[in-house]
């Protein structure tokens, strides 16, 4: 299962991801595989995305882990659902920036709007990284690379927001990344969750690209392989 774990700052944002960098970094945890670190320009919180067996395991996690970081003042934990992950080809270039797509769904439309994006056609400029259930402030998330603003405002107007049953969808950039597990743990989990297994047709694309970022603070370029 996959989960994003929300850690609220009492006042500095820096040293929570700091703390997170030096306690998660090529870390596994028993049942727990922290997977990488990223944080919305627009908001005020450092979000933790980790693979654990189950909830239990993660609620031992938290309670073992949270409380040393004395910076952490409040936290909030969404669950990753059916998530699809795509593999995003070398192409995409260096100057990328990758943005989160929070959309708000008709509960009768769940199926159906989650079924639809992960079949759409995606316009050039564009490359999805995953699709899944939050039910959370969100119904479904996207995590996507683009070019800039304008391409994904767009592709947000004219492909997601008319899709019938879609409420509201709206982009946000994610400021910085920066991946926690090593890349062959990573291409796994993508692997293990892929569009190509959620929807049975295969992808023409290879886990060529790695959207999580060494840089911490520019989100561009791919990481160079790793052993």
């Amino acid at each position: 299962m996959m989960f994003v774990v929300r850690l609220h700052p009492r006042c500095e944002i820096e040293s929570v991801w700091n703390w997170v960098d030096k306690a998660f970094s090529g870390k596994k945890s028993g049942d727990v595989v922290p997977l990488y670190v990223s944080q919305r320009e627009d908001q005020h919180y450092v979000d933790t995305i980790l693979e654990a067996k189950d909830v239990e395991v993660l609620a031992e996690f938290l309670i073992k882990h949270i409380p040393k970081c004395r910076e952490i003042d409040d936290t909030r934990t969404v669950t990753i659902m059916k998530p699809a992950f795509y593999p995003v080809p070398a192409r995409a270039g260096k100057d990328v920036k990758r943005f989160a797509i929070s959309i708000s769904v008709d509960p009768r439309n769940y199926r159906t709007v989650y079924d639809r994006l992960l079949k759409m056609k995606v316009p050039e400029g564009v490359y999805l990284n995953y699709v899944a259930y939050e039910f959370g402030d969100d119904d479904i998330v996207i995590s996507s690379l683009a070019k800039d603003w304008t391409t994904i405002r767009k592709f947000v107007r004219e492909k997601i927001r008319n899709l019938p049953g879609v409420t509201s969808a709206k982009p946000h950039l994610i400021c910085r990344s920066k991946r926690l597990a090593s890349k062959p743990v990573w291409t796994k989990h993508q692997k293990k969750y892929s569009v190509e297994k959620m929807t049975g047709v295969a992808t023409e694309d290879k886990w060529e690209y790695d959207w999580t970022f060494i840089d911490e603070c520019v989100v561009s370029g791919a990481l160079p392989d790793e052993v």
